[in-house]
C-alpha cells in the first residue's frame, strides 16, 4: 500500500509562516495540528502568507490545538475537520468546500503591538461555505465588518452546539441551513442577515434573537421556525412559516407584525426582548443579555518566513 504523505505540527511552538509565503497541501496529502499548552487560548500556529488544500487533501485540527490563517484560503477539499476544544480563526477571503467543526470558528480579529489579540476589530475577513456544506458542532463567531456565505447545491448545513454569534453578515445564496442547537444571535448595531436563496431552518430548542438591521427574504428563498422560539428586535423583510410547536415574539422595534408570519404561535408589539443569563429568551426589559465571546492570545512560535511550502504526494519542498 502506498504510504500517504504527512505533517504533524505537535508540541507547544506550533508551526507559523509569515506573509508573503504560501503554504500548499496537495492531492493525498495530510497536514495535522495536534499542538497543545497551558493556555488553551493561546495562539499557538499562525499561517501569515496564503494557504491551499485541494481536493483530496486533508486537514485536521486537533483537540485543544488553536490556528490562525491571517491571508486568504481556499479548500476544496472535503475534509477539514476542527476537533472539540480547538480554536481557528480565518482573517482573510476563505472559500472552504466543506467544513466540519467541533470547536470554535472565528473570523479573525487583529493583533495590537502588544501582541494581545481584540476580538472584532478587523473588517473584511470573509467565510464562503460551497458544496459539501458546513457541520458546525461547536460555536461559530462572525465579528463585525466580517460575512459568512452559505452556496451549497447539494449537501445541507448544520448549526449546533453552541449555535452562532452574528456581529456582521450572514447571506444563504443556495442550499440548506438548518440551525438544529445553540441558535442563533444577531444582534449587534450592525448585524444582518440575508436569505436570497435556499431555506434557512429554526430547529434548536434554544432560542434566537435577530435584531441589528434585521434579516431580508427574498420570495426565491423560504424560512422556517420548526421548534423553539425566535425573537425579532428589527425588520423582517419577507415571508415566515412557523410551525405547530414553534413560537415568534415580535417586539415594537422591528416593526413586524404576525401578519408576515403564518402558523404556529406569534406575539407582536411586545415592549422588549433580551437573552437572559440563563439563555432564555425572555420579555422582561431588566433582563441583560449574555455576552459571548472568545479571548485569545498571542504566543511565541518556530516560523517560517517568505518561502513556499508544499506538501504533495512526491515530495515536501522546503
Amino acid at each position: 500500500m502506498k504510504s500517504v504523505p504527512a505533517l504533524k505540527v505537535s508540541g507547544t511552538t506550533g508551526l507559523q509562516t509569515a506573509a508573503g509565503s504560501r503554504l500548499l497541501i496537495q492531492n493525498n496529502a495530510r497536514l495535522s495540528i495536534e499542538t497543545s499548552a497551558v493556555d488553551k487560548t493561546a495562539k499557538q500556529s499562525v499561517v501569515g502568507g496564503a494557504f491551499g488544500l485541494q481536493e483530496t487533501a486533508e486537514l485536521e485540527v486537533s483537540t485543544g490545538s488553536n490556528i490562525e490563517f491571517e491571508a486568504d484560503t481556499v479548500s476544496s477539499s472535503s475534509k477539514f475537520t476542527a476537533k472539540e476544544g480547538s480554536i481557528v480563526s480565518f482573517g482573510g477571503k476563505t472559500n472552504l468546500n466543506q467544513l466540519e467543526s467541533s470547536g470554535t470558528i472565528s473570523l479573525s480579529t487583529s493583533t495590537s503591538s502588544t501582541g494581545r489579540r481584540r476580538l472584532n476589530t478587523k473588517p473584511g475577513a470573509t467565510l464562503v461555505i460551497g458544496d459539501a456544506g458546513l457541520k458546525s458542532m461547536g460555536h461559530l463567531i462572525v465579528p463585525t465588518g466580517g460575512s459568512l456565505t452559505f452556496n451549497s447545491n447539494s449537501a445541507a448545513s448544520i448549526i449546533a452546539g453552541k449555535g452562532l454569534d452574528n456581529h456582521g453578515n450572514v447571506v444563504v445564496l443556495k442550499g440548506a441551513i438548518d440551525v438544529q442547537a445553540g441558535g442563533i444571535r444577531s444582534t449587534s448595531k450592525g448585524s444582518s442577515i440575508a436569505v436570497k436563496g435556499g431555506k434557512l431552518e429554526f430547529s434548536s430548542t434554544e432560542p434566537s434573537l435577530i435584531g441589528g438591521k434585521g434579516i431580508t427574504i427574498d420570495s426565491a428563498a423560504s424560512v422556517a421556525v420548526k421548534r423553539g422560539t425566535v425573537g425579532f428586535t428589527a425588520e423582517m423583510l419577507g415571508k415566515v412559516a412557523v410551525e405547530s410547536s414553534a413560537k415568534v415574539l415580535l417586539s415594537k422595534s422591528s416593526g413586524s407584525t404576525c401578519a408576515s408570519f403564518s402558523g404556529g404561535t406569534c406575539k407582536d408589539k411586545v415592549e422588549d426582548l433580551k437573552l437572559a443569563a440563563d439563555g432564555k429568551l425572555t420579555e422582561a426589559s431588566d433582563s441583560k443579555p449574555q455576552g459571548v465571546g472568545v479571548k485569545v492570545a498571542s504566543a511565541a512560535h518556530a516560523g517560517t518566513s517568505g518561502l513556499l511550502l508544499v506538501l504533495s504526494a512526491a515530495a515536501i519542498l522546503w
